[in-house]
């Protein structure tokens, strides 16, 4: 028999982990295993875009705003019309990894499924760098959503936040949008077995793994705060810093181990970071802003109960009392040393450990991901 074409439109190699925290190389390998053949459909942008561009930022600098040129219906419309027709007609079925532009002005009688971790709507003014635009820019940015929307046959949401402002928000039928849950960004032979590790004694070395691309919106000052209070309280701790680099304000904590930005495409760096999330106890992510956040789903595979802050997407990833705690906004760094102090003394850790292993095996898993996408959408096409 035959295989299905899925065609995947991406502006960038989709098997290339260091785009979109490797999600989205995660999602073209799992769509790979299926019984289809794969296709990358490239998005290319032009020169005009770069002028665009140019003339966007002279623009806001000006008058003290910031921009976003994907959100907006000239360069939406170019980028979409840069698809290869040719391509688009080869194969039985369209999928778009949260490229909204990239379907405003496309033109195809094909299937197209769409995933989303966020929406515009729910982007502008929870992220930093999506604020303060110009009215044009926010009115464009969600016709691109809208359309993108009405255009896609189906929809996947990463959590329940996203799908219900898909609905509420653009007035989307609750029928074609699914919720399934991302996966953890390691390959699944590196994970550990599933084994509850022994009771910590309380003068052992608590050892915390801060996860983290972006030091001010995910948390880095309140996670130092933080790990600098429970060892004032006597409870041994050391932060494990990846992904960024340490402030030079706080270069010569003793409680700190900066290992900086690691490319999992690289196999030494990928090998280190697997070994540094090995040894460690804990994820400490007090993000303020997050659409589903797939360092969660890298805890709960290795066994790591996660603190975090009660926003965005995370609910989905990070259950209270099962995998970890979920800290209203409000809270500080020393509410956050409190919350683990208290779980360590009343030996609490075992049984979220437990459940990190229940909710990886059970949803935060990509083959998970992979079963219900094949059931859901290939097995009708």
């Amino acid at each position: 028999m035959k295989k299905k074409k899925i065609g995947f439109i991406s502006d960038n190699m989709p098997w290339d982990k260091r785009t979109w925290s490797g999600t989205k190389s995660k999602i073209y390998e799992q769509i790979s295993k299926c019984n289809v053949e794969v296709i990358w459909i490239p998005v290319k942008f032009n020169f005009l875009t770069h002028i665009y561009k140019i003339c966007l930022f002279l623009i806001t600098r000006l008058l003290k705003k910031r921009y976003s040129i994907i959100h907006t219906t000239f360069v939406a419309k170019q980028l979409s019309r840069s698809i290869d027709k040719s391509l688009l007609e080869s194969v039985d079925l369209i999928f778009a990894v949260s490229g909204s532009q990239y379907l405003y002005k496309l033109e195809t009688t094909k299937p197209i499924i769409y995933l989303a971790d966020a929406t515009f709507t729910l982007l502008y003014n929870y992220y930093d760098r999506v604020s303060n635009f110009l009215p044009f820019n926010v009115k464009q940015g969600n016709l691109i959503e809208l359309t993108a929307l009405n255009k896609a046959s189906k929809i996947i949401a990463s959590s329940d936040w996203c799908k219900a402002s898909i609905e509420n928000d653009y007035g989307i039928n609750p029928n074609k949008v699914y919720v399934i849950e991302f996966g953890a960004n390691v390959d699944e032979k590196d994970i550990k077995n599933n084994i509850v590790t022994p009771k910590k004694e309380s003068n052992s070395m608590l050892n915390i793994l801060f996860l983290a691309v972006e030091w001010k919106r995910k948390g880095g000052e309140i996670a130092i705060d933080c790990v600098k209070r429970l060892n004032e309280m006597r409870i041994p701790t050391k932060l494990y810093i990846v992904g960024t680099d340490v402030p030079i304000h706080h270069k010569n904590e003793s409680f700190i181990e900066s290992i900086g930005f690691l490319n999992k495409n690289k196999e030494n760096e990928y090998c280190q970071f697997i070994k540094i999330i090995k040894q460690c106890d804990i994820l400490l992510l007090p993000t303020k802003a997050e659409c589903a956040g797939i360092a969660f789903c890298e805890a709960s595979a290795y066994q790591l109960p996660i603190f975090t802050y009660d926003t965005g997407g995370i609910p989905n990833y990070v259950e209270n009392g099962i995998n970890g705690y979920r800290l209203p906004l409000s809270c500080t760094g020393e509410d956050f040393a409190q919350k683990i102090k208290t779980v360590v003394e009343q030996n609490k850790l075992p049984s979220l450990k437990d459940g990190c292993n229940h909710l990886y095996n059970n949803k935060l898993n990509w083959e998970h991901w992979r079963l219900i996408f094949e059931k859901t959408f290939l097995n009708k096409i």
